[in-house]
């Protein structure tokens, strides 16, 4: 529809443009120029007139479209919304599993990480609540005879617990996190 008008408003100038330089100058060209400004505000006006001239049942219509769209909006603007915090907080757990796989293996080169981080959703703001840490030795050996109850046995597990004391340590320094809700699994 403003493409339409447009196009009448642009043409119906050429036109006038087009009369006046045909006209010749006398007093006729005085009030030709009239009757072609009157032409061209007809033309101008014309769309308020067409909005005018529709019916009522059409314009109400148009507001209650309206309506319901606003409000269907407001509700998809909330759906929308949590869609987009999921999302961003799978990406923020990807990305944090990422980074604390990367400075394990730094700190701790001879072992295999994963990581499963626990976040919590606070007011638009992500904090985290938990980690849990799987750790795999690189250098597997050969299993060897074990017998139960010997003092190998006891310090190679006091010796796990260390490093895992130090790893919960580690993290828990690095992340700002309490011991507590580090999990280290073997």
């Amino acid at each position: 529809m403003l493409k339409t008008w447009i196009i009448n408003i642009c043409s119906t100038v050429l036109f006038i443009t087009a009369v006046e330089l045909i006209l010749p100058n006398n007093t006729i060209k005085k009030y030709a120029k009239f009757v072609l400004g009157l032409i061209l505000m007809t033309v101008v006006i014309n769309p308020i007139f067409k909005v005018a001239d529709r019916n009522k049942e059409s314009l109400t219509w148009n507001i209650e479209k309206s309506e319901n769209y606003l409000v269907d909006f407001e509700k998809n603007k909330k759906e929308y919304k949590n869609k987009n915090m999921d999302a961003t907080m799978e990406n923020f757990k990807k990305n944090l599993q990422n980074k604390i796989i990367e400075s394990l293996l730094t700190k701790y080169p001879e072992d295999k990480f994963e990581v499963g981080v626990f976040l919590e959703n606070n007011e638009e703001k992500f904090s985290i609540k938990g980690l849990e840490v799987k750790v795999y030795d690189k250098n597997v050996n050969k299993v060897k005879k074990v017998e139960l109850g010997t003092k190998d046995e006891k310090s190679k597990s006091s010796l796990d617990t260390a490093k895992d004391k130090e790893i919960k340590s580690y993290l828990s320094s690095i992340l700002n996190i309490e011991e507590k809700n580090i999990k280290i699994i073997r």
